[in-house]
C-alpha cells in the first residue's frame, strides 16, 4: 500500500467521524467532504482508482445532504471516470443512480 493511498485512507476515516459527530457550529456534510475530497485526489495519486471512486460518491453524498446539486453532479461525473480507468460495472451503477436520483438531471458517464 503507498504513501498516498494511506494518506488518503486517514482522510476517509476522519471524513466518516465528522458525519458521526453531532454539532451546533458549521456543517459536518461540508467539513466531511472537504475531507473526502482530499482522500480522492490521493487515491488518485496513488492510481487507487475503485477506491478515488468511491470517495467522489461519498463527497457527492455530501452534497445532496447539503442540497449543492450541481457540485453533486461534478463529484459524480469525477467518481465514473475514476471508475471508468478500472472498473466498467461501477461506471454503470452510477449511472443508474444517477437515474432514479430525481434531484439529479442525467449525466454523460460513458
Amino acid at each position: 500500500m503507498s504513501d498516498q493511498t494511506v494518506k488518503g485512507r486517514e482522510f476517509e476515516q476522519q471524513a466518516e467521524k465528522k458525519l458521526n459527530r453531532w454539532s451546533f457550529f458549521g456543517s459536518n456534510y461540508e467539513d466531511a467532504g472537504d475531507l473526502y475530497e482530499k482522500a480522492a485526489n490521493h487515491y488518485k495519486l496513488a492510481k487507487s482508482w475503485d477506491q478515488a471512486g468511491s470517495a467522489y460518491v461519498k463527497l457527492a453524498e455530501c452534497h445532496l445532504k447539503m442540497d449543492s446539486k450541481h457540485e453533486a453532479v461534478i463529484a459524480y461525473a469525477v467518481a465514473a471516470h475514476s471508475y471508468k480507468k478500472q472498473t466498467p460495472k461501477e461506471r454503470i451503477h452510477i449511472r443508474d443512480l444517477s437515474k432514479t436520483n430525481s434531484t439529479i438531471s442525467m449525466i454523460h458517464i460513458i
